[in-house]
């Protein structure tokens, strides 16, 4: 055979391939319909929607738990070797779980900028919602699962913070009331200052038995919360001893919560449990 006929035939067999190939991703890769899961129970999703967050390192931005609506920080995710990020909106309209991928943008090649844009080549974005949507609910159909989930939420005081900072303020008494107040949580803060109310300037706060110190404390993490500061009461006299910044890890109760009369802060008031 003359060598550029047997040439042209191997390219023609190799173009022929590549195209089957083509369209063989083309058909593997089409859009699924969307699928939403539907959910006719009375439980609160957030333990459900949490760990679907959880599972795919979306960090939580705004929680309405009386209403059934949340909404994730960023998901980050690559498209073809083009980063990508958008955000998750749950909420349960009409028994349906419904998911929806929001702010969707992609990093602009050789810059720092993000960009807006609602299409990408091989990122289903009906797929990834039916998935989350069917995740959802197959957690709110397993009491086992959902009752764990739900306990660890309770027990977690950067979580009832992210609830609270999102209520009206007759659903932070509610939600203070229920789930929060009598409950003991485990404190990792960082020192801010105390007070001995003790002392003859705070005497007039003072009455026998309360415990002697007041400790201000900030939560010590870098995340979406902010504005986070708790009153923690103790007889513990090293804590007059720390310095601000200082790390400090204990056990308390909470005994109340409020919103600051001087700033947008959340307070929340408890007394640590002795070891």
């Amino acid at each position: 055979m003359n060598s550029d006929v047997w040439r042209f035939a191997v390219f023609r067999n190799v173009i022929g391939v590549l195209v089957l190939i083509f369209c063989a991703a083309c058909v593997s890769s089409a859009p699924a319909p969307l699928n939403l899961a539907s959910y006719e129970g009375e439980k609160p999703l957030y333990p459900a929607v949490l760990k679907a967050f959880y599972s795919n390192k979306a960090p939580l931005e705004e929680i309405d738990v009386y209403n059934d609506y949340f909404r994730s920080g960023y998901i980050y995710r690559y498209d073809l070797l083009i980063k990508n990020r958008f955000k998750l909106k749950v909420e349960l309209v009409n028994n349906t779980v419904d998911v929806q991928i929001i702010g969707l943008q992609f990093l602009k090649s050789g810059t720092e900028k993000w960009k807006d844009h609602t299409v990408t080549l091989g990122f289903d974005q009906e797929g990834f919602c039916n998935t989350i949507s069917h995740a959802i609910t197959t957690t709110l159909n397993d009491p086992n699962e959902y009752n764990s989930v739900k306990r660890e939420l309770l027990e977690y005081l950067p979580f009832n913070y992210c609830v609270l900072k999102d209520l009206t303020d007759a659903g932070r008494v509610k939600w203070l009331k229920e789930n929060m107040e009598g409950r003991i949580y485990d404190l990792d803060f960082n020192m801010v200052n105390v007070t001995d109310n003790t002392a003859p300037e705070n005497m007039r706060y003072y009455t026998e038995g309360d415990p002697r110190y007041t400790a201000y404390l900030d939560w010590n993490s870098d995340n979406v919360l902010s504005g986070f500061s708790i009153s923690m009461q103790t007889n513990d006299e090293k804590f007059a001893l720390m310095k601000k910044g200082s790390s400090v890890k204990t056990k308390a109760v909470l005994l109340s919560g409020r919103n600051s009369q001087f700033t947008d802060r959340i307070l929340l008031r408890l007394k640590e449990i002795t070891p």
